[in-house]
């Protein structure tokens, strides 16, 4: 996790997103592989609701970094989220053309 921080901080990743995720990676320490995705997805959850929201670029990243550690089905689920991002991404896109 400490090598996810290097390479955000090396993207140019605000300041404030990196606190975030430096409290993440604290609190993520004690998590064992299967329990990352959940606890991802709850941090996420929780900086939306404080109005911080990450680029797909700073997401992607994040996962990258993290899917090392994680177990088959939560990398699977992952790519299943991402697959579901693009379609609803690709259909919001057609509907403003």
């Amino acid at each position: 996790m400490d090598d996810m921080i290097n390479q955000l901080q090396n993207k140019g990743i605000s300041p404030e997103k990196l606190a975030m995720l430096m409290e993440f990676v604290g609190k993520s320490k004690n998590k064992s592989p299967q329990d990352y995705l959940p606890f991802f997805m709850m941090a996420a959850q929780k900086a939306s609701s404080s109005g911080m929201d990450f680029n797909d670029d700073e997401t992607n990243l994040i996962l990258e970094t993290m899917m090392p550690n994680m177990t088959a089905e939560d990398k699977r689920k992952i790519a299943s989220m991402r697959n579901l991002a693009n379609i609803i991404a690709r259909k919001s896109n057609r509907g403003k053309n």
